[in-house]
């Protein structure tokens, strides 16, 4: 195993009060595995950290992508629900309760405007769900690294287990 660190690596780091001990790869991960048995195993904590990029910018542009088009597919998979709901919801307060059921609507949709109605107005919606999406993935991820990075939101899994 050479000394030099790769940079693609993920690492997973052992905290055992303040002992601490970098696993770089799977053989220096086996040898160290008899320090989790050990009875005072409450006392250890775990957590994975990303691979160091000397371009971070890739990491946030694949983010900001990421979030976009998995915003846009889901926008796109569930649009067709998002206009019943919308027809259930804008019925006057006194249609019958059969007239406002999913089904119902469904196919009185289906039979006086046809199966494409469902998809009126998807674009626009595609061009919204983007950009919000691709803005929010990179920034929960910022977030989520910065409260990590302070110890905010860390939960040692055994500790709370045995306190519950």
């Amino acid at each position: 195993s050479s000394t030099k660190k790769s940079k693609s690596k993920m690492v997973l780091r052992h905290n055992n009060n303040s002992n601490s001990m970098d696993n770089e790869d799977t053989t220096s991960k086996s040898q160290n595995q008899h320090h989790h048995s050990s009875s005072n195993d409450h006392d250890s904590s775990f957590s994975i950290e990303p691979p160091v990029e000397e371009n971070s910018s890739h990491r946030w542009a694949a983010s900001a992508l990421a979030g976009g088009f998995s915003g846009a597919l889901t926008w796109a998979a569930i649009y067709p629900f998002d206009v019943i709901k919308t027809r259930i919801q804008t019925s006057p307060l006194d249609t019958p309760i059969e007239k406002r059921r999913i089904t119902y609507i469904y196919r009185t949709i289906v039979n006086e405007q046809g199966a494409h109605f469902f998809f009126r107005g998807l674009g626009v919606t595609l061009l919204r769900a983007f950009p919000v999406n691709a803005i929010i993935f990179p920034v929960y991820e910022f977030t989520l690294f910065e409260l990590t990075q302070r110890g905010i939101g860390t939960l040692d899994h055994r500790n709370y287990l045995e306190s519950v």
